[in-house]
């Protein structure tokens, strides 16, 4: 009876994730649109000058001071393999949790807010690898737009060795920053 009760809870729960809505910021990235659980985001900030990090992987930009906290810039076309542009008045900076980090996300530009059910997220379709990378949690389908957008998973933005030289690169950077002070 009670293996009975907790198939029929799980069942209950998955049911109402399928019918709960929850909402995404939603943007853009080379015409193409993503979004991002609202509840992972602090701020999103209009892009600002930053200093770059030397020996940071490519696609850190660099990092910004944010009302007395510095905080990493990762160029989201960069992170996906896409050309290098210059910035526009357009260009955002979406500042993330990302597990234990705080992280800025360079887009082109922010299009808004979303409500998504969870019965309209899929499984993101395998790349020739097969297998799905960490930053991509799934596709997110939209029946009255007919569109498809990518959900970005800001936990698996970076990997645990790309994190590790990521503040290996902040603390060595606050340190001389400090000893020029």
């Amino acid at each position: 009876m009670k293996k009975e009760l907790s198939k029929q809870e799980e069942t209950r729960r998955l049911r109402e994730k399928m019918e709960r809505w929850e909402k995404y910021i939603i943007f853009t990235l080379a015409d193409e649109e993503y979004c991002i659980n609202i509840l992972k985001i602090c701020e999103v900030i209009m892009a600002k000058p930053f200093t770059r990090i030397p020996h940071a992987p490519h696609f850190i930009k660099g990092v910004i001071n944010l009302r007395g906290s510095i905080i990493p810039i990762m160029d989201f076309r960069l992170r996906l393999g896409m050309k290098d542009i210059s910035y526009t008045d357009r260009t955002c900076f979406i500042i993330v949790n990302a597990g234990k980090m705080v992280t800025g996300i360079a887009v082109d530009s922010v299009a808004g807010v979303l409500n998504i059910r969870g019965k309209d997220i899929e499984d993101a379709p395998l790349p020739d690898g097969n297998v799905k990378p960490d930053y991509i949690l799934g596709m997110a389908k939209s029946e009255e737009e007919e569109k498809v957008r990518i959900i970005v998973n800001v936990d698996g933005m970076l990997s645990l060795k790309e994190k590790d030289v990521l503040k290996y690169h902040l603390n060595e950077n606050e340190a001389g920053l400090s000893a020029n002070s």
